[in-house]
Protein backbone atom coordinates (compact mmCIF):
# COMPACT_ATOMS: atom_id res chain seq x y z
CA UNK A 1 0.00 0.00 0.00
CA UNK A 2 1.29 3.46 -0.90
CA UNK A 3 2.31 5.54 2.21
CA UNK A 4 4.04 8.57 0.76
CA UNK A 5 3.98 9.89 -2.32
CA UNK A 6 7.08 11.60 -2.28
CA UNK A 7 9.77 11.00 -4.85
CA UNK A 8 12.62 9.19 -2.80
CA UNK A 9 15.97 10.28 -2.78
CA UNK A 10 17.95 7.06 -3.87
CA UNK A 11 21.59 8.90 -2.53
CA UNK A 12 23.35 8.98 -6.06
CA UNK A 13 25.26 12.03 -7.55
CA UNK A 14 25.49 11.62 -11.39
CA UNK A 15 22.01 12.76 -11.87
CA UNK A 16 19.23 15.25 -10.15
CA UNK A 17 15.99 16.18 -11.75
CA UNK A 18 13.81 18.79 -10.18
CA UNK A 19 10.40 17.30 -9.09
CA UNK A 20 8.04 19.98 -7.26
CA UNK A 21 10.50 21.88 -6.56
CA UNK A 22 13.09 19.10 -4.78
CA UNK A 23 16.21 18.56 -5.84
CA UNK A 24 16.48 14.80 -5.97
CA UNK A 25 18.86 12.41 -6.97
CA UNK A 26 18.57 10.03 -9.90
CA UNK A 27 18.86 6.09 -10.58
CA UNK A 28 19.59 4.72 -14.01
CA UNK A 29 16.81 2.52 -15.60
CA UNK A 30 17.36 -1.05 -17.56
CA UNK A 31 16.05 -2.02 -20.75
CA UNK A 32 12.76 -3.55 -19.12
CA UNK A 33 11.16 -0.96 -16.36
CA UNK A 34 8.93 -2.57 -14.25
CA UNK A 35 5.37 -1.73 -13.13
CA UNK A 36 5.83 -2.36 -9.62
CA UNK A 37 8.08 -3.93 -7.14
CA UNK A 38 8.49 -5.26 -3.42
CA UNK A 39 11.59 -4.51 -1.94
CA UNK A 40 12.92 -6.78 0.43
CA UNK A 41 16.06 -5.20 2.48
CA UNK A 42 17.16 -1.34 3.35
CA UNK A 43 18.69 -0.69 0.13
CA UNK A 44 18.00 -0.71 -3.45
CA UNK A 45 19.63 -2.25 -6.30
CA UNK A 46 19.28 -1.87 -10.17
CA UNK A 47 17.72 -5.01 -10.77
CA UNK A 48 15.43 -4.01 -8.77
CA UNK A 49 13.87 -1.23 -11.22
CA UNK A 50 15.05 -3.72 -14.58
CA UNK A 51 15.10 -6.61 -16.45
CA UNK A 52 17.93 -7.86 -18.64
CA UNK A 53 20.66 -5.87 -16.94
CA UNK A 54 24.16 -6.50 -18.70
CA UNK A 55 26.27 -8.80 -16.48
CA UNK A 56 28.55 -6.91 -13.73
CA UNK A 57 25.86 -3.50 -14.04
CA UNK A 58 23.63 -4.48 -11.00
CA UNK A 59 24.64 -2.29 -8.00
CA UNK A 60 23.55 -0.36 -5.09
CA UNK A 61 21.54 2.86 -6.02
CA UNK A 62 20.01 4.15 -2.74
CA UNK A 63 17.98 3.70 0.38
CA UNK A 64 14.85 1.93 0.31
CA UNK A 65 11.48 3.85 1.85
CA UNK A 66 10.78 2.79 4.99
CA UNK A 67 9.02 -0.25 5.94
CA UNK A 68 5.31 -0.74 4.84
CA UNK A 69 5.55 2.97 2.81
CA UNK A 70 6.29 2.65 -0.51
CA UNK A 71 7.01 5.39 -3.84
CA UNK A 72 6.53 6.50 -7.00
CA UNK A 73 8.82 6.63 -9.78
CA UNK A 74 7.81 8.52 -13.09
CA UNK A 75 9.13 7.74 -15.96
CA UNK A 76 10.78 10.64 -16.84
CA UNK A 77 13.24 10.23 -13.64
CA UNK A 78 13.37 6.74 -15.15
CA UNK A 79 14.86 7.83 -18.01
CA UNK A 80 17.10 10.16 -16.70
CA UNK A 81 18.29 6.60 -14.53
CA UNK A 82 18.78 4.98 -17.95
CA UNK A 83 20.79 7.37 -19.16
CA UNK A 84 22.82 8.19 -15.21
CA UNK A 85 24.03 4.22 -15.38
CA UNK A 86 24.60 4.09 -19.34
CA UNK A 87 22.46 1.57 -19.84
CA UNK A 88 19.65 1.11 -22.96
CA UNK A 89 16.48 2.92 -23.11
CA UNK A 90 14.19 2.21 -25.92
CA UNK A 91 10.80 0.87 -23.61
CA UNK A 92 10.89 4.06 -21.21
CA UNK A 93 8.04 6.84 -22.07
CA UNK A 94 7.16 9.66 -19.94
CA UNK A 95 3.94 8.47 -19.29
CA UNK A 96 5.49 5.16 -17.44
CA UNK A 97 5.60 5.00 -13.21
CA UNK A 98 7.24 2.62 -11.39
CA UNK A 99 6.31 2.00 -7.46
CA UNK A 100 8.93 0.71 -4.80
CA UNK A 101 7.36 -0.90 -1.94
CA UNK A 102 9.34 -1.79 1.29
CA UNK A 103 8.19 -5.11 2.58
CA UNK A 104 7.79 -5.16 6.36
CA UNK A 105 5.31 -6.28 8.89
CA UNK A 106 3.02 -4.51 11.56
CA UNK A 107 4.19 -4.14 15.30
CA UNK A 108 2.20 -5.83 17.71
CA UNK A 109 1.61 -6.39 21.48
CA UNK A 110 3.87 -9.59 21.76
CA UNK A 111 6.90 -7.54 20.43
CA UNK A 112 7.28 -5.50 23.03
CA UNK A 113 5.80 -7.91 25.97
CA UNK A 114 8.89 -9.49 27.33
CA UNK A 115 10.48 -6.46 28.38
CA UNK A 116 7.23 -5.02 29.62
CA UNK A 117 7.01 -7.74 31.75
CA UNK A 118 10.44 -8.14 33.12
CA UNK A 119 10.06 -3.88 33.75
CA UNK A 120 6.94 -4.14 35.86
CA UNK A 121 8.68 -7.75 37.92
CA UNK A 122 11.30 -5.37 38.65
CA UNK A 123 8.88 -3.03 39.88
CA UNK A 124 7.54 -5.91 42.34
CA UNK A 125 4.72 -7.75 40.06
CA UNK A 126 4.07 -10.94 41.56
CA UNK A 127 4.16 -13.87 39.66
CA UNK A 128 0.70 -14.77 39.92
CA UNK A 129 -0.33 -11.58 37.36
CA UNK A 130 -1.03 -11.38 34.05
CA UNK A 131 -0.88 -7.92 31.59
CA UNK A 132 -3.31 -6.51 29.40
CA UNK A 133 -2.57 -4.20 26.91
CA UNK A 134 -5.19 -1.62 26.86
CA UNK A 135 -3.86 1.23 24.26
CA UNK A 136 -1.37 0.10 21.35
CA UNK A 137 -0.50 2.47 18.44
CA UNK A 138 -1.90 1.08 14.94
CA UNK A 139 0.33 0.41 11.71
CA UNK A 140 3.93 0.81 12.66
CA UNK A 141 5.64 -0.79 10.38
CA UNK A 142 8.75 -2.50 10.66
CA UNK A 143 11.14 -4.78 8.84
CA UNK A 144 9.46 -7.91 8.37
CA UNK A 145 12.96 -10.27 8.88
CA UNK A 146 14.61 -8.21 11.55
CA UNK A 147 14.13 -8.65 15.32
CA UNK A 148 12.37 -5.98 17.54
CA UNK A 149 14.43 -4.25 19.85
CA UNK A 150 12.39 -2.75 22.09
CA UNK A 151 14.24 -0.03 24.51
CA UNK A 152 11.76 1.16 27.54
CA UNK A 153 12.47 4.77 27.97
CA UNK A 154 9.74 5.13 30.72
CA UNK A 155 7.16 3.15 32.91
CA UNK A 156 5.18 4.15 35.41
CA UNK A 157 2.85 1.39 37.27
CA UNK A 158 0.04 1.64 40.06
CA UNK A 159 0.63 -1.30 41.77
CA UNK A 160 -2.99 -0.54 43.75
CA UNK A 161 -5.27 -0.30 41.04
CA UNK A 162 -2.73 -2.29 38.54
CA UNK A 163 -2.90 0.63 36.07
CA UNK A 164 0.44 1.46 34.06
CA UNK A 165 1.75 3.64 31.18
CA UNK A 166 5.03 3.35 29.01
CA UNK A 167 7.04 4.50 26.77
CA UNK A 168 9.20 2.63 23.94
CA UNK A 169 11.71 3.49 20.92
CA UNK A 170 11.76 1.08 18.55
CA UNK A 171 14.77 0.70 17.06
CA UNK A 172 15.34 -1.27 13.99
CA UNK A 173 18.98 -3.85 13.69
CA UNK A 174 19.61 -2.40 10.07
CA UNK A 175 19.93 1.55 10.82
CA UNK A 176 19.79 3.81 13.83
CA UNK A 177 16.31 4.93 12.99
CA UNK A 178 13.63 5.32 15.92
CA UNK A 179 10.07 4.98 16.20
CA UNK A 180 8.51 6.03 19.68
CA UNK A 181 5.57 4.75 20.60
CA UNK A 182 3.17 5.21 24.08
CA UNK A 183 1.36 1.80 25.34
CA UNK A 184 -1.18 1.62 28.38
CA UNK A 185 -3.20 -0.87 30.12
CA UNK A 186 -3.33 -2.49 33.49
CA UNK A 187 -2.20 -5.65 35.36
CA UNK A 188 -4.16 -8.49 36.88
CA UNK A 189 -2.82 -9.89 39.99
CA UNK A 190 -3.84 -13.35 41.71
CA UNK A 191 -3.32 -14.66 45.09
CA UNK A 192 -5.43 -17.85 46.75
CA UNK A 193 -7.89 -17.64 48.92
CA UNK A 194 -10.32 -19.68 50.93
CA UNK A 195 -13.88 -19.72 49.95
CA UNK A 196 -16.84 -22.42 50.81
CA UNK A 197 -17.25 -24.90 48.49
CA UNK A 198 -21.68 -24.56 48.92
CA UNK A 199 -23.70 -21.88 50.73
CA UNK A 200 -23.16 -22.56 54.77
CA UNK A 201 -25.52 -21.24 57.37
CA UNK A 202 -24.90 -19.22 60.09
CA UNK A 203 -24.05 -20.94 63.51
CA UNK A 204 -23.10 -24.15 60.67
CA UNK A 205 -19.99 -25.59 61.72
CA UNK A 206 -17.15 -25.15 59.62
CA UNK A 207 -15.10 -28.30 58.61
CA UNK A 208 -12.10 -29.12 55.51
CA UNK A 209 -14.63 -30.51 53.55
CA UNK A 210 -16.47 -27.21 53.30
CA UNK A 211 -13.45 -25.43 52.11
CA UNK A 212 -11.51 -24.90 48.76
CA UNK A 213 -8.80 -22.60 47.62
CA UNK A 214 -9.08 -19.87 44.52
CA UNK A 215 -7.81 -18.35 42.67
CA UNK A 216 -8.40 -14.13 43.25
CA UNK A 217 -7.52 -10.95 41.50
CA UNK A 218 -6.07 -9.49 44.21
CA UNK A 219 -8.51 -6.50 44.16
CA UNK A 220 -11.17 -7.99 44.73
CA UNK A 221 -9.88 -9.97 47.67
CA UNK A 222 -11.18 -8.54 50.98
CA UNK A 223 -8.67 -7.11 53.61
CA UNK A 224 -9.17 -9.78 56.42
CA UNK A 225 -9.67 -12.77 54.18
CA UNK A 226 -8.16 -15.92 55.41
CA UNK A 227 -5.60 -18.37 54.07
CA UNK A 228 -5.05 -20.85 56.16
CA UNK A 229 -7.87 -23.57 56.90
CA UNK A 230 -6.75 -24.39 60.64
CA UNK A 231 -7.88 -20.68 61.17
CA UNK A 232 -11.07 -21.88 60.08
CA UNK A 233 -11.97 -25.51 60.63
CA UNK A 234 -13.88 -26.05 63.31
CA UNK A 235 -15.56 -22.47 63.83
CA UNK A 236 -19.05 -21.45 62.67
CA UNK A 237 -20.05 -18.70 59.95
CA UNK A 238 -20.73 -15.58 61.97
CA UNK A 239 -23.27 -15.08 59.25
CA UNK A 240 -24.51 -16.65 55.83
CA UNK A 241 -21.29 -17.53 53.75
CA UNK A 242 -22.38 -17.49 49.93
CA UNK A 243 -20.45 -20.02 47.29
CA UNK A 244 -17.13 -19.04 45.96
CA UNK A 245 -16.98 -15.86 48.09
CA UNK A 246 -13.06 -15.09 50.13
CA UNK A 247 -13.98 -15.69 53.74
CA UNK A 248 -13.00 -13.45 56.49
CA UNK A 249 -11.67 -13.58 59.88
CA UNK A 250 -15.38 -11.42 60.31
CA UNK A 251 -17.16 -14.24 58.85
CA UNK A 252 -16.67 -17.02 61.62
CA UNK A 253 -16.78 -17.38 65.31
CA UNK A 254 -14.17 -19.32 67.19
CA UNK A 255 -15.77 -22.15 69.49
CA UNK A 256 -14.03 -23.68 72.34
CA UNK A 257 -14.36 -26.98 72.23
CA UNK A 258 -11.85 -27.65 75.28
CA UNK A 259 -12.25 -25.48 78.46
CA UNK A 260 -9.75 -25.01 80.74
CA UNK A 261 -9.67 -27.85 83.82
CA UNK A 262 -11.48 -30.03 81.48
CA UNK A 263 -10.94 -33.36 81.82
CA UNK A 264 -9.34 -34.90 78.39
CA UNK A 265 -7.82 -38.07 77.10
CA UNK A 266 -4.39 -37.88 75.64
CA UNK A 267 -3.84 -40.08 72.61
CA UNK A 268 -0.26 -40.77 71.02
CA UNK A 269 0.20 -42.82 67.74
CA UNK A 270 3.54 -44.36 66.71
CA UNK A 271 3.96 -47.13 64.42
CA UNK A 272 0.57 -47.86 64.54
CA UNK A 273 0.60 -48.02 68.14
CA UNK A 274 -2.00 -46.12 69.98
CA UNK A 275 -1.52 -45.19 73.53
CA UNK A 276 -4.16 -43.50 75.57
CA UNK A 277 -3.91 -41.41 78.72
CA UNK A 278 -5.81 -39.54 81.36
CA UNK A 279 -5.17 -35.63 81.10
CA UNK A 280 -6.39 -32.14 82.09
CA UNK A 281 -6.17 -29.32 79.89
CA UNK A 282 -4.34 -26.56 80.79
CA UNK A 283 -5.82 -24.03 78.77
CA UNK A 284 -8.66 -23.70 75.97
CA UNK A 285 -8.46 -24.63 72.22
CA UNK A 286 -11.09 -25.21 69.31
CA UNK A 287 -10.91 -27.44 67.26
CA UNK A 288 -6.77 -27.92 65.46
CA UNK A 289 -5.12 -25.81 68.11
CA UNK A 290 -2.84 -26.37 70.61
CA UNK A 291 -3.31 -26.86 73.90
CA UNK A 292 -1.02 -28.20 77.01
CA UNK A 293 -2.16 -31.19 78.78
CA UNK A 294 -1.16 -32.73 82.43
CA UNK A 295 -0.68 -36.35 82.65
CA UNK A 296 -2.60 -36.97 86.04
CA UNK A 297 -0.56 -39.89 86.11
CA UNK A 298 2.82 -39.28 85.12
CA UNK A 299 2.19 -35.03 86.63
CA UNK A 300 4.43 -34.63 82.82
CA UNK A 301 3.10 -31.77 80.75
CA UNK A 302 2.67 -32.47 77.20
CA UNK A 303 1.52 -30.62 73.80
CA UNK A 304 -0.92 -31.71 71.45
CA UNK A 305 -3.64 -30.70 68.88
CA UNK A 306 -7.63 -30.43 70.34
CA UNK A 307 -9.19 -33.38 67.98
CA UNK A 308 -12.67 -32.83 69.57
CA UNK A 309 -14.45 -32.32 72.67
CA UNK A 310 -12.64 -34.52 75.05
CA UNK A 311 -9.41 -35.73 72.71
CA UNK A 312 -6.05 -34.45 72.30
CA UNK A 313 -3.29 -36.00 69.64
CA UNK A 314 -0.28 -35.55 71.30
CA UNK A 315 2.44 -33.94 68.10
CA UNK A 316 5.36 -36.22 67.52
CA UNK A 317 8.56 -35.42 69.04
CA UNK A 318 7.26 -33.54 71.98
CA UNK A 319 9.14 -33.77 74.57
CA UNK A 320 7.14 -33.89 78.04
CA UNK A 321 8.55 -31.48 81.05
CA UNK A 322 7.57 -32.37 84.31
CA UNK A 323 4.89 -29.79 86.00
CA UNK A 324 5.64 -27.56 88.33
CA UNK A 325 4.88 -28.34 92.20
CA UNK A 326 2.50 -25.48 92.50
CA UNK A 327 0.44 -26.33 90.07
CA UNK A 328 -0.01 -29.72 90.62
CA UNK A 329 -0.64 -28.88 94.45
CA UNK A 330 -3.49 -26.52 92.89
CA UNK A 331 -4.80 -28.87 90.73
CA UNK A 332 -5.21 -31.44 93.98
CA UNK A 333 -7.03 -28.26 96.16
CA UNK A 334 -9.28 -28.87 92.83
CA UNK A 335 -9.98 -32.68 93.88
CA UNK A 336 -7.71 -33.78 91.06
CA UNK A 337 -8.30 -37.07 90.67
Amino acid sequence: MMRSNRIYDFGISRCFLLICGLSLPIMSAAETPRDTITIHGPRIHLSDLFDNLEPGQDQEIGNAPHPGQSIFVPGKQLKAIAHDYNVEDTDISETDHLKLTRSGRVLIPDDILPTLEDALREKGLSEKSNIKIDHFPQNIFIAEKIDVSPDLTSLVWNSHNGHFSAFFNIKSEENSDRTSIQISGSTLSYASVISATHDIAPGEMITTEDLEFQEKDTRLIPTLALHDMTMIQGQTARRLLRAGNPITSDDIRQITLIERNAPVVLVVSSQGLQLTAAGRALGSASIGQRVRVLNTASHMIVTGLATDRTHVAVEPGTAPEPADPQLINSLHAQRLP
